[in-house]
């Protein structure tokens, strides 16, 4: 590979494509799998390049939707605001401030915009791993789902105005039904992941199945 750096006058300016340059290279550091990589921040006093901190867990609340095996997605560190009522039912988990962190999904998961989870920092992956592999979400069924097969499931959300599709989709196993019978698109589900398979399955719908045609 080309060495395309170069070391910058005292008196010149770094540019955005100077700036850009170094971020590429220590981007390229991280994927070589070093024991310990290199973290970058940039303030009012420059930029510092410093070894990555080690093994840690931090309280994390998901700013975008993170797919199955994902591993560039933002997140927002939290922290617990103290020096109030403790019998205040207001939420004392706030942002933290600061840069974003990087996460990633390990365990074929689905996690939605909002959601908080304890993740753990792979030190050679330069990434937060949410821990908890427990999930389910509920869902409903973009098309039928017969016994013994699998069917494409819209996770939903829930928020204070009311449920409303979410736009990640996961494909789901059925674990309810009897031969010959099936949930038709659109019945409502809860869907769970299996950590040791990776796959989601159907635990629980509303109203009855249906003979299969």
């Amino acid at each position: 590979m080309t060495n395309e750096h170069h070391k910058l006058p005292v008196d010149r300016h770094v540019s955005p494509a100077d700036f850009q340059m170094l971020v590429d290279a220590v981007a390229r550091l991280r994927i070589a799998g070093a024991s310990t990589t290199l973290e970058m921040h940039r303030s009012a006093l420059g930029t510092l390049l410093s070894p990555a901190a080690g093994a840690k867990l931090e309280l994390l609340e998901f700013s975008e939707q993170l797919e199955a095996f994902d591993t560039a997605k933002d997140a927002a560190r939290l922290t617990f605001r103290v020096g109030e009522e403790e019998d205040e039912e207001e939420d004392k988990w706030v942002e933290a401030g600061g840069a974003d962190r990087r996460v990633a999904d390990a365990q074929g998961a689905a996690y939605l915009a909002g959601e908080r989870r304890l993740c753990y920092f792979h030190p050679a992956a330069g990434r937060y791993v949410p821990v908890d592999a427990f999930q389910w979400h509920l869902g409903v069924l973009d098309e039928d789902l017969a016994a013994g097969g699998s069917a494409t499931v819209s996770l939903w959300q829930l928020h204070d105005i009311g449920p409303s599709d979410s736009g990640l989709d996961v494909t789901a196993c059925d674990w309810l039904l009897d031969d010959g019978q099936k949930l038709p698109a659109g019945t409502r589900v809860i869907v769970q992941l299996i950590a040791h398979s990776r796959k989601w399955i159907v635990t629980q719908a509303s109203g009855c199945s249906v003979d299969a045609e």
